[in-house]
């Protein structure tokens, strides 16, 4: 099966980028999903079965990250998808916030491919990805 992954960031630039971070760290074989903004990133995931993982900004339009990953986590269907945080406003206050949502990994932004790499090939193995 192949794996599925979804970008949420309101910068079409950002989730570029993001998933060419992604595509070099060794997720290359995998289909990537886009969203601009948490309310559509929700009907997305609704939508699509079977994704494999979800990477969300906080700050965003609409619905900001942390609403977003709430709602996810109070579904059913949409709680067991694992999420990766990338954000400006890494804090420990942020952490905090997010530890209780079940957050895979937390990346500060600008992204760094060697510590995205580092960080996804543990995620990988445990993703069986």
């Amino acid at each position: 099966m192949e794996k599925r992954i979804l970008i949420i960031d309101d910068s079409r630039t950002a989730r570029m980028f993001i998933r060419q971070c992604f595509e070099i760290a060794g997720f290359a074989d995998c289909e990537f999903l886009e969203a601009s903004q948490g309310e559509e990133a929700l009907a997305l995931m609704k939508s699509q079965p079977n994704l494999s993982l979800v990477i969300t900004d906080i700050n965003m339009p609409v619905k900001d990250g942390i609403s977003m990953l709430r709602d996810m986590r109070a579904s059913e269907i949409l709680k067991h998808i694992p999420v990766v945080v990338i954000t400006s406003t890494q804090s420990a206050a942020r952490e905090a916030e997010l530890k209780p949502l079940n957050v895979a990994a937390i990346l500060a932004k600008p992204v760094h491919l060697p510590l995205v790499a580092e960080t996804l090939a543990t995620l990988k193995t445990q993703l069986g990805m």
